[in-house]
């Protein structure tokens, strides 16, 4: 059966073989995270700053609230208390991962069913994923300032994603005092 769940292949190749054996440079990394298919369908403003919103609160429920995981508002607290609540952290997971966008936070909370939830895109849930799985990483819980510091990092113009925010990371730890990536490309 062929998998298209992107998620899923990402997982897989994240857990392949090949990645504890092949090591990459972050040059390398780089040229990689400018071919994530992510950058292909990059939402609307309004879009992109509620998956950003759903992915600090994804990384609580996944992660419950170790300390370096992303600040949050006293309103995404709130949500983050409400889905707490649910029968199962996974119902949480699901309805941030797949409810729709119009929805309110107590709309969220009182979600039971796949028919109350609405939907949203494979895009959006799949950008939620992945900055979930970046955020989880952010050592000082900053997200908005790990944010900032990949836009000018790279100077491109291009969104937040975790392979241009792990690749960010790698740079600066084989290149000490470089603080912005190179301009040009061998």
């Amino acid at each position: 059966m062929q998998q298209t769940n992107t998620s899923w292949k990402r997982l897989c190749e994240l857990l392949s073989e090949d990645s504890f054996f092949a090591a990459s440079t972050a040059r390398e990394d780089m040229n990689a995270a400018l071919r994530d298919p992510l950058l292909h369908s990059v939402p609307e403003d309004g879009v992109m700053a509620e998956c950003v919103r759903r992915g600090k609160i994804l990384c609580h429920l996944y992660f419950y609230d170790g300390a370096s995981l992303p600040f949050l508002t006293a309103e995404e607290r709130r949500l983050l208390d409400g889905l707490k609540e649910m029968p199962s952290w996974l119902h949480g997971v699901w309805i941030l991962l797949n409810a729709g966008l119009e929805k309110t936070d107590e709309e969220l909370v009182r979600i039971r069913s796949q028919a109350e939830a609405g939907s949203v895109s494979p895009v959006v849930s799949a950008w939620v994923r992945d900055l979930a799985s970046a955020f989880a990483f952010v050592s000082d819980g900053n997200v908005e300032k790990a944010m900032l510091d990949v836009a000018q990092f790279y100077g491109d113009g291009l969104p937040f994603t975790s392979a241009r925010f792990f690749a960010m990371l790698k740079f600066r730890e084989e290149n000490p005092g470089v603080q912005s990536a190179p301009r040009t490309w061998n």
